[in-house]
């Protein structure tokens, strides 16, 4: 028994590897697929040139041969020389081996190199989505089983409903009802496709929905008494789009994931608990409800927190850097994020009360015994 196991984990493993490789060798040489046109760095000298004046910043110039891969000059070589610092703010550092796109017969004034007008527009990046996509569907189905097909098709219904919702959400039109829908989509499409038409889905369903109302009311009374957040401090704003909107709905859209886990956790659960042991109690559902809710809470809180010091250390620190306090960050764009943890914070610890509420409400007659 111990043999076929071993051997079944190993042809598994086999076949991950397989699909991982496959996938990424394709992409990786996929250039043809392509109109833009795409070369290869083959080979580069690096030497380090005089620093600009005032400038702490080390600067490299770098003389490449780059080989076309596509269109019908394929096989066509270039010289190009690109100018680097140590900090690549604004500039790139590129390696052998490594696959651009490129643009020619560009003006010196728009940055063309050589007689050929070359520029390096941008790395080609889809043999990396390749590989980090097909890793992430490998163990999705190593640790999901036949499982992982529902979760894959869940995640594929979200990016489509996102999608198409951004579509709609640029033209800053009816945006309330928008979010309204996207949400209501995002959770019963969800849940109902994980777990199926259940009671543990429908309690799930209508826990997430009334905590997500509950904190969206919640965070209305507090701008009601406390005023206007400065909405003109979020980056890339030009002052005329709806701004208390878009963070509206994106104050929903970033907590609805930590209320479906913590909603669906409860409810699946005291399934379990009424499952096993019919008859128990209410009062001792609820306690067992409380020891959940415990081991929960405090992992999902922290996960926040850490989604929201992971998205503000690169803009924060340079900020910094530049001559910004502490005190001036918090008084003005870091406001949002600290806000949108607190909502967070929040949402979890209702969607804990909300959801036991509803799994109770749900299984009372099993919970009390009564069949």
């Amino acid at each position: 028994m111990k043999k076929l196991i071993s051997r079944i984990q190993i042809i598994r493993l086999l076949i991950v590897v397989v699909f991982v490789s496959t996938a990424t060798i394709f992409a990786f040489n996929d250039s043809a697929l392509y109109s833009q046109p795409i070369a290869k760095i083959e080979s580069v000298k690096t030497e380090s040139i005089e620093a600009k004046k005032g400038s702490l910043d080390e600067r490299y110039l770098q003389k490449m041969i780059l080989e076309l891969k596509n269109t019908k000059h394929a096989g066509l070589k270039y010289e190009y020389e690109n100018i680097y610092t140590t900090s690549q703010y604004r500039t790139t550092k590129y390696r052998k081996g490594q696959y651009v796109f490129i643009k020619t017969g560009l003006s010196k004034k728009d940055g063309g190199y050589g007689e050929y007008g070359l520029k390096i527009m941008s790395q080609k990046y889809d043999y990396i989505w390749a590989f980090m996509i097909s890793v992430l569907i490998s163990l999705t189905f190593l640790i999901a089983g036949r499982r992982a097909i529902l979760i894959l098709c869940s995640l594929a219904l979200n990016i489509v409903v996102f999608a198409l919702g951004m579509l709609r959400i640029v033209k800053f039109e009816n945006l309330e009802i928008l979010t309204m829908v996207m949400t209501s989509i995002f959770i019963v499409g969800t849940l109902l496709i994980l777990f199926g038409i259940s009671r543990k889905s429908l309690g799930a369903i209508l826990s997430s929905a009334l905590t997500v109302v509950l904190v969206l009311g919640l965070y209305m009374l507090i701008i009601h008494f406390s005023g206007r957040l400065g909405y003109e401090y979020i980056d890339y704003t030009n002052g005329n789009e709806p701004l208390e909107a878009l963070y509206v709905s994106s104050l929903v859209f970033s907590i609805l994931g930590a209320v479906m886990d913590v909603s669906i956790t409860i409810h699946s659960s005291v399934e379990e608990i009424v499952k096993n042991m019919p008859g128990l109690g209410v009062k001792a559902v609820i306690k067992s409800i409380r020891e959940i809710s415990n081991d929960i809470m405090g992992t999902m809180i922290n996960v926040l927190f850490f989604t929201f010091v992971g998205d503000e250390i690169p803009i924060n620190v340079l900020k910094i850097a530049n001559g910004y306090s502490m005190l001036t960050l918090f008084a003005n764009g870091a406001v949002f994020e600290v806000m949108r943890f607190l909502i967070g914070a929040i949402g979890i610890a209702l969607a804990v009360v909300v959801s036991g509420f509803f799994a109770v409400l749900i299984r009372y007659k099993q919970i009390g015994g009564k069949r």
